[in-house]
Formats: structure tokens, C-alpha cells, sequence
């Protein structure tokens, strides 16, 4: 297995994740100092708390299969920290920061939805406009308000942001995958003066 030197992207579910940190030594040696990870699903107030092992100067953090199978699927914002003591004398201090998403392990029985958030939205979007959503699209809420009730050029905007935060997930997974983007490069030669 290949050690890893960061939380990865994306996680999947039901599988263990385990990746290592050197902090500075001088700054926070591991004996004095406990490093954490706080793991938040966008749009929720729930928090995953990790808390690495120390081995000489050297944190590791590893989330569990059971617990990275209990995560809902989406997008996550973590952070991590290395903090001693406690309570009004606590110090802590961030040290990385970044997102992540969470995907449902391909093993699970059953039907999974293996869609983006990104994508299920614009696909709902997608049907509202053209007429033929299911009841489950129709009343697909973001940010409070629901499909249905939105204007058509509130409609027309969101569609166009989603569809190009979807453009840009795909171009993630085919760079991801070994493929290159496609489009072309401009190149322009300008002789000095």
C-alpha cells in the first residue's frame, strides 16, 4: 500500500483511509501536541472528528471503514489542526486546509446514484425547463427554494452555473483518468521591439 501525504479526493465510502503528516518538529513535536482532523459536509452542521496516532514525529490520521461508511455522500470541507491542552487554555493551530468529496462505495448492493450533487441539480434543472420532471425534480430544492417555484430566468442562470461546474467535473475526471482536455492551445509569438 502506498502512503499517502493528504487526505484524498475523492474518499469512498466503506473503504479506510489512512495518510500521514510531519508538522514542524521544532513548532509542534508530536509528544506535546494532538493533530486533528475535522471532516463537515457542506451544507450540514455534522463534523467527523479524526484524531491521529503519533510514531516519533510523524501524525497519522486514518478514518475507519466503519466510519468512513457511515459518511453521507457529497462534498466535504476539512481542515486540519494540531492543538494542545484544553477548555479556556487551549491552543490550537490550523495547518492544512481543502475539500474532498465523499462517493458511495461501488460494492454496495443495491442501486446507487453515483451522481455528483453538481450533476443531480443540473439534471433537475434540466427537466423543470423542459417540462417533463418527475415529481421527485420538481420540488429538488437548492438553497431553500424549490424548482417549481423558481422564475424561468432564475432557472435560465442557475442552469448555466451548474452546467459549467459540471463542464468542469468532467474535465477533472478525464484529466484524472489520463485523458487530456480537449480544446485548443494558443500559442502567440511576439517579436521584442
Amino acid at each position: 500500500m502506498d502512503t499517502l501525504y493528504a487526505i484524498p479526493n475523492p474518499i469512498e465510502a466503506g473503504n479506510t483511509i489512512a495518510w500521514e503528516r510531519t508538522y514542524s518538529a521544532s513548532d509542534f513535536p508530536a509528544a506535546d501536541w494532538t493533530a486533528k482532523c475535522h471532516l463537515k459536509l457542506i451544507g450540514s452542521s455534522a463534523v467527523t472528528i479524526i484524531t491521529a496516532t503519533e510514531s516519533g514525529e510523524t501524525f497519522t490520521f486514518t478514518i475507519t471503514a466503519a466510519v468512513s461508511a457511515a459518511l453521507t455522500v457529497g462534498d466535504y470541507e476539512w481542515v486540519e489542526v494540531v492543538e494542545k491542552g484544553e477548555g479556556a487554555s487551549i491552543e490550537r493551530y490550523e495547518q492544512y486546509r481543502g475539500t474532498t468529496t465523499v462517493r458511495r462505495f461501488l460494492g454496495t448492493s443495491g442501486t446507487v446514484d453515483s451522481r455528483s450533487t453538481v450533476r443531480v441539480i443540473f439534471e433537475a434543472i434540466e427537466a423543470v425547463l423542459q417540462g417533463r420532471a418527475s415529481q421527485d425534480q420538481q420540488s429538488y430544492s437548492i438553497a431553500g427554494r424549490s424548482l417549481e417555484r423558481t422564475p424561468i430566468a432564475d432557472l435560465l442562470k442557475l442552469r448555466q452555473f451548474y452546467a459549467s461546474e459540471v463542464a468542469r467535473e468532467d474535465k477533472e475526471t478525464a484529466i484524472a483518468n489520463g485523458n487530456a482536455p480537449s480544446g485548443k492551445i494558443r500559442i502567440r509569438f511576439i517579436e521584442p521591439t
